[in-house]
């Protein structure tokens, strides 16, 4: 509930972009995925740009339209993709997205371009 007034305050100035940094690092699993689901919503119906920070890939993944990943210091862009997993998401109701091969391949290389910087 922290997190959701969090959000609600700062919807309240209806700001162009929203800016998140890990904010769903200390939830557990299930309320996470919860957040993960009310962020989406809130992102399709009122259109916000959401720049969210996370170190997490399931998480870049289900929430990110753009992936950009950056090197260890100095911070340089490795890699900027587009992704498309959220509007899947957004569509079907569910996250079952995140069990698909496609996932998992993405994933994996974004684990790779991580690990060599």
């Amino acid at each position: 509930m922290r997190q959701r007034a969090s959000i609600g305050r700062t919807l309240i100035n209806e700001p162009d972009i929203l800016l998140m940094d890990e904010p769903f690092s200390a939830l557990d699993a299930l309320t996470r995925e919860q957040m993960q689901d009310f962020l989406r919503s809130l992102w399709k119906e009122n259109g916000n740009t959401i720049f969210f920070i996370t170190h997490d890939i399931d998480e870049a993944l289900v929430l990110g339209t753009r992936l950009v990943i950056l090197s260890s210091r100095p911070g340089t862009v490795v890699e900027d993709m587009s992704i498309d997993y959220t509007e899947k998401i957004y569509e079907n109701g569910n996250s079952r997205i995140a069990l698909e091969n496609d996932f998992f391949k993405k994933r994996r290389n974004i684990y790779e371009l991580i690990s060599k910087n």
